[in-house]
């Protein structure tokens, strides 16, 4: 199962020492951030997939930290890229289930301080998703807006569609 109680309860970690330890110290303060850089450029950071990835699974415990101190820090931007590669690291390489994963996104959509692009719309996509879409059909259908999406692919949000839930979209022979 996906851990989604670092998210969870993200809001009240307080991070006060490296845990990494020893002399490997990627750590860098918001005073040192801004005092080398500048100050207008520093208002948010943004995640890869790879930060998220340690969050969701705990698999090493010190990046995860480091993690959860950026967060912690100040707003961090998740774009949706980096939702669609997260979202295949856990299927593919961690085998974790579909509701795992939207448990874990949906956390991800509520937890304080991460400002998720296309948020609105992910969350739809989420839904699509739990009814047996593809992750990614179903970000691509959400994205879309006003514009018919065409597709080869005839397994295309066929559990969404059927239910008449999705806008519309033409398989293509």
């Amino acid at each position: 199962m996906v851990s989604c109680y670092r998210l969870r309860h993200l809001k009240h970690t307080k991070f006060q020492r490296n845990p990494c330890g020893g002399s490997y110290n990627i750590q860098v303060s918001l005073f040192q951030l801004r005092h080398y850089a500048n100050p207008l450029s520093i208002r948010m950071i943004a995640f890869d997939t790879n930060l998220l990835v340690r969050l969701a699974v705990n698999d090493d415990e010190c990046q995860a930290d480091i993690a959860e101190q950026l967060i912690n820090s100040g707003e961090v931007f998740i774009s949706r890229t980096v939702l669609l590669e997260t979202e295949w690291v856990l299927r593919s390489v961690y085998k974790k289930s579909r509701n795992d994963i939207a448990s874990f996104f949906e956390n991800t959509l509520v937890t304080e301080n991460l400002v998720i692009e296309n948020s609105t719309e992910i969350g739809q996509a989420l839904e699509w998703y739990k009814l047996g879409a593809d992750f990614a059909d179903a970000m691509h259908l959400c994205i879309c807006g006003e514009s018919l999406l065409h597709t080869f692919d005839v397994e295309f949000c066929k559990a969404a569609s059927k239910l008449g839930i999705t806008p519309a979209f033409k398989v293509l022979k």
